[in-house]
């Protein structure tokens, strides 16, 4: 199993090396730490300006690959790859599929603030048509980041997104880790901002609403623990409440060595992540790194 990890020449690429590392330490995959140059056009100029341009682009990212290596002390077992496309975000997923790869890992834009996750044109394009798991880092995450990770928070609703998510969570996660048992908790998100309006419905009416909503959510939620092989890992659950998903998701008792992994919208047939708006919202309140599982992704 190879992990892609998407790297450029600025510090936020030891974002995305620190969690690509911590995942495959996690589950025995192999680092693959790749650059994306952008490619010329592919018609010869005056004076071969294209080919002394492209040759230019292709000696940064070298100059990229041997920076990343030295930040990480030459550390044994990581390859290293790179290729030219107009999009980084497509030329990483040309990478993920070239190479039959399992994950593609990528850190946070220069919008994102301390800690948080911000989506540029790269992590756009990847949640938006990757064939294969993608995971964000947030901002500064090398600074805290685990060697190991050991809790998965999983994102669940009753659906079938839901379903196959947690089906990749457990032939990913915890049928490989190299350590003692990785922890499991299943988490659904209640947004308490329903409003029932109707001239003989009286204030109670949205307690109710939000009470139904909770008991549908306990009951999805003890049957998706019970799909958990037996002795396999110890899985919790819990309903997090809030007005919205960043003060729901703000009740968690969340730790450094955690990841948190969602399924995203769309058709199973089009194997491709598709984000869709709850996805999104998760995606931006969270502070802990995140994995978004395409719907038809095998592992």
């Amino acid at each position: 199993m190879e992990i892609i990890i998407g790297v450029g020449s600025h510090t936020r690429s030891l974002d995305s090396v620190a969690l690509g590392l911590a995942i495959a330490s996690t589950i025995d995959a192999t680092p693959v730490i790749a650059n994306v140059y952008p490619t010329a056009f592919d018609f010869p100029g005056q004076g071969h300006v294209d080919a002394e341009w492209q040759a230019f682009l292709i000696e940064r990212a070298e100059e990229t690959l041997v920076w990343i290596r030295d930040q990480i002390g030459n550390r044994q077992g990581i390859e290293y790859a790179m290729t030219g496309h107009r999009s980084s975000g497509a030329g990483l997923a040309k990478i993920a599929v070239d190479r039959d790869a399992s994950m593609i890992v990528i850190g946070s834009s220069y919008n994102a603030s301390e800690g948080r996750i911000g989506c540029g044109s790269t992590a756009d394009k990847l949640l938006h048509g990757s064939p294969v798991p993608v995971a964000l880092a947030p901002f500064g995450y090398y600074e805290w980041a685990p060697e190991l990770l050991h809790h998965v928070v999983l994102a669940y609703r009753k659906t079938p997104e839901s379903d196959h998510a947690l089906k990749i969570v457990t032939d990913t996660f915890l049928k490989r880790p190299v350590h003692s048992k990785i922890g499991l908790n299943l988490v659904t998100i209640i947004e308490r901002h329903t409003r029932v309006y109707g001239s003989r419905l009286g204030s109670s009416a949205e307690t109710l609403v939000v009470e139904a909503a909770r008991q549908q959510a306990l009951e999805a939620l003890h049957v998706a623990q019970s799909r958990i092989p037996e002795g396999l890992v110890e899985t919790t659950s819990e309903l997090l409440e809030g007005d919205n998903v960043v003060s729901a998701l703000a009740k968690f008792d969340w730790h450094d060595d955690d990841i948190f992994v969602a399924g995203s919208s769309g058709g199973r047939a089009l194997r491709r992540v598709f984000l869709g708006d709850m996805t999104y919202k998760l995606l931006r309140g969270s502070q802990l790194p995140v994995v978004i599982i395409p719907s038809g992704a095998e592992v």
